[in-house]
């Protein structure tokens, strides 16, 4: 227990610094140690499938999209969702995939990893913009097209949702 608040404070301290490559080192080494400990007790498992996302790897892929390594954090992704067989874990892995995709400018690996995100999930990983613009980027070639309804009713949901934290933001300011 000792052990692992030392190393959330210093993981805590280094993202407050913006030392993403000294936080990155962490999460692996945490991500490394936590394998170790999973085999030696047989692993994890609830409902058949394997827990949803540990904050280890949530931080390690957290702190890949922070350093704009987003062809590792792809990689990485579909690397853990190869078979797309665990649902839930595939939404969380989906809203950092879709982040990166948007970044990258890949629009198929966007397409296809939009469809398996969850709003819910993204609004916990803070990732909630980037999935709401690469839903309103898909409605675009139906503007173009002429179905130009679509487009304005995702753009009016859009603003709407950014609306409440651009104000609350904008108090702290």
């Amino acid at each position: 227990m000792r052990k692992e608040s030392r190393l959330s404070d210093k993981t805590l301290a280094a993202e407050k610094a913006g030392n993403w490559s000294e936080v990155l080192a962490i999460y692996e080494e945490a991500l490394q140690d936590g394998k170790k400990q999973e085999r030696a007790s047989g692993g994890k498992w609830a409902n058949g499938f394997h827990d949803i996302l540990s904050d280890d790897e949530r931080g390690y892929l957290r702190c890949l999209l922070n350093m704009g390594h987003h062809q590792a954090l792809i990689t990485h992704i579909m690397g853990l969702t190869a078979d797309f067989q665990n649902r839930p874990k595939t939404q969380q892995l989906s809203s950092y995939a879709v982040a990166s995709a948007l970044r990258l400018g890949r629009w198929g690996l966007l397409n296809d990893m939009n469809s398996y995100s969850s709003g819910s999930n993204a609004k916990m990983e803070g990732l909630d913009f980037d999935l709401q613009v690469a839903s309103l980027l898909q409605e675009l070639p139906g503007a173009v097209n002429g179905n130009e309804e679509a487009f304005k009713a995702k753009l009016q949901v859009v603003r709407k949702d950014l609306l409440g934290p651009l104000s609350a933001s904008s108090m702290e300011s």
